[in-house]
This record gives C-alpha cells, structure tokens and sequence, in this order.
C-alpha cells in the first residue's frame, strides 16, 4: 500500500537528519505484481544509481514495514550477486518473517494497529500461495554473514517486536553489526505519524547519528 508522495513527508526528515538525499523507489505493488516483483524494483534502483557514479559506501538503503522488509531483501540480494554493499541500513519497523510464526494473543502489552488477520492477508496477497520462508519475502531465513551494519528500530507495543528481537539475535549470531532501538510505548510505524506525535523526531535524529557516524568512520 501506499506510494512515493504519501512518504514524502518521512523521506525529507530522514534527508534533514542525515544530510543525505533520498531516492525514493515507487515499487511495483500487490496484487497485481506479487513476490518478487517489489525486490526486483530496489535491486533495479541501487545498481542504477551505481550506473549513475554513486560509490556503494556513499549509499544507505532505508524502509519502513514492508519497506523494511525489501531494504534488507535488497541486501540479501546484492550479497548473492556479489555487488558492493551500501554503508549501512536502516530498517524501521520491518516485517523481517512473514511465516508470523509468534502467537501475539498472549502478550498483553501488544496495542497495535495492526492484527494477525490484517498480516495474514498481506501475505496472502504478496505471496499469492509462494513459500513464504524464501529469504527475499523473509529475510530472517537468510544468510546474514556479510551484512553492512544494520539500525533496527520497533516501538514496544507493536505486533512485530518479537520477530524483529529474533532477526536481531539471529544478525548478532551471524557477526552483523546491528543496533536495535525499542522505542517505548510506540507501536508500528510510528514514525510515519509525525503530525500527530510530536517527539517522533527523537528516532529521526537517532536515524541521522547513525549514519553520521558511520560516515565519518
């Protein structure tokens, strides 16, 4: 769901609290284009702007929730294909497992805006009956090992925490650099409500010391 324009707002804070120029992919969407059309979208996207003179280390791959998903899809992606990888990632409430293997019904502080069913039809419509567990649609069941360094960012009441608390240990196993922010209190995709939460900004300025200081490395 969703297109460039309605992120717009998102893009120009993340560009003003990192000092870089955003791209932003309008991606190919479901139903009419299923798995893995949207992939084949970001891996497009990052080898043209290498095409174009960006050097790969000049280059942050960023999403939220779906977007997410496909900006680590896209890493695990140019990893096969043996292409430099960016910088870094930073990857804002991302659906890292869409088996959604965690029965969220017993966790009591979960007051989201999102549901299992809500999830369950996502995949059935990105999906369109392929294995689910394929790493480019999950990329939790992927080779982590090679992965630039990785920002994760989840609010504490959202539906996806427990998925993206595994993908995080699964990295560290696997010898990725990851930060993991658990803002409290906020549930998925916060960021995008800036509006009408005004202290969302705080994860925009954390976004932007990340990347600063791993430019400066």
């Amino acid at each position: 769901m969703g297109s460039t324009y309605g992120h717009q707002d998102l893009c120009q804070r993340l560009s003003e609290y990192t000092g870089f120029s955003v791209l932003s992919v309008d991606y190919r969407l479901a139903p009419e284009h299923p798995f893995p059309a949207a992939v084949e979208d970001c891996i497009r996207s990052y080898l043209w702007l290498l095409d174009e003179g960006f050097q790969a280390k000049d280059l942050v791959i960023s999403g939220i929730s779906a977007g997410g998903n496909l900006a680590l899809a896209t890493l695990l992606a140019l990893k096969k294909l043996e292409e430099k990888m960016p910088l870094c990632a930073v990857c804002m409430s991302p659906a890292v497992d869409l088996t959604f293997p965690i029965v969220y019904n017993h966790l009591k502080d979960v007051k989201d805006w999102i549901n299992p069913e809500r999830l369950n039809k996502v995949r059935k419509l990105y999906m369109q009956d392929q294995n689910p567990k394929n790493p480019l649609a999950s990329p939790i069941y992927g080779d982590l090992k090679g992965l630039p360094p990785l920002l994760l960012q989840a609010g504490s009441r959202e539906l996806l925490l427990c998925d993206i608390n595994r993908f995080r240990d699964l990295a560290v196993e696997q010898e990725v650099q990851v930060s993991l922010e658990i803002w409290q209190d906020m549930f998925h995709c916060w960021q995008i409500f800036y509006s009408h939460l005004p202290g969302v900004d705080g994860s925009m300025r954390s976004i932007g010391e990340f990347v600063k200081k791993l430019e400066g490395l």
